[in-house]
């Protein structure tokens, strides 16, 4: 399982909802700390995270795992590609 790839959509969903990972974290009861080492693969989140994170933002376990591309998600944006932007801005 590729940590990197899930870490990049959870990266994604984050900066296509407009939110700092502390709000982020906030709003699936988990930490700062935490959410750094998923959008990084330095870890995967809990099912009860992954549940949390499909519920909140509404998405699915397959679009967390890579199996499935929706055609727009949260107000159009592309997750990767607005994950991308972040991890290129954090690298700054």
């Amino acid at each position: 399982m590729d940590y990197t790839k899930i870490g990049i959509k959870i990266a994604g969903i984050r900066a296509a909802a407009g939110l700092t990972r502390e709000a982020f974290a906030q709003s699936i009861w988990s930490n700062v700390n935490s959410l750094f080492d998923w959008e990084h693969g330095n870890s995967l989140p809990s099912v009860y995270f992954l549940q949390r994170i499909c519920e909140v933002y509404h998405v699915t376990p397959n679009y967390l795992f890579g199996m499935e591309e929706p055609d727009e998600l949260n107000h159009g944006r592309n997750c990767e590609e607005e994950s991308n932007e972040h991890f290129i801005q954090d690298a700054k």
